[in-house]
C-alpha cells in the first residue's frame, strides 16, 4: 500500500467512531449491509470482512501502512528465513526440531505462513515474559538495596 495521505488519515479518524458503534450490533451476524448514500448502492459483506476493514481503518488512522497476507500460503525455507531475519541453517534447525511445522514437497521443505506467524507470536510472548521477569528481579534488588524504588 502507498503511504497514507493526511486526508486519508483524517477520514479514517472520523470513521472510527462509526466502526465502533456498528461493531456493537454485529455479534452473531454473518453479514453486514453497508449503504453508499451518494451512489444509492448497497454493499453486503461478511462480518469477518467488516472487522478486517475496521483493523485497516484503525491502522490508517495511526498513519501505519497495511499489508494483507494469505496465511495458507506455502513458503520456501529461504522466504521464511528472510521473514524471521535468521539464517537458513538456523531455520532448518528449528524445522528439524519440529518447532515450526513443515511438509516436504519432493526434496524441498514448505512452511505455511500461518505457522510462521504463530511461531513469531510465541517468540514475542516469550521475550515479553523474559523482560518482565528481568524487570521484576531488578526491582526487587533495588528495593533490597534501598535505592528508592
Amino acid at each position: 500500500m502507498e503511504n497514507i495521505t493526511q486526508k486519508e488519515q483524517e477520514i479514517a479518524l472520523i470513521s472510527l467512531k462509526s466502526f465502533a458503534e456498528m461493531s456493537k450490533n454485529l455479534i452473531g451476524q454473518q453479514e453486514i449491509h453497508l449503504l453508499d448514500e451518494q451512489n444509492k448502492q448497497l454493499l453486503i459483506i461478511p462480518t469477518k470482512a467488516f472487522f478486517l476493514l475496521q483493523s485497516i481503518v484503525v491502522a490508517m488512522s495511526e498513519n501505519k501502512n497495511v499489508s494483507l497476507l494469505e496465511t495458507e500460503k506455502e513458503m520456501t525455507t529461504q522466504q521464511v528465513a528472510d521473514l524471521l531475519q535468521i539464517s537458513r541453517p538456523s531455520l532448518i534447525k528449528l524445522l528439524t526440531k519440529n518447532v515450526i511445522p513443515y511438509k516436504n514437497v519432493g526434496k524441498h521443505r514448505r512452511i505455511l505462513l500461518n505457522d510462521v506467524l504463530i511461531y513469531q507470536e510465541k517468540q514475542k510472548q516469550k521475550q515479553k515474559e523474559k523482560t518482565r521477569k528481568g524487570l521484576d528481579f531488578l526491582t526487587k534488588q533495588a528495593q533490597k538495596l534501598n535505592l528508592g524504588y
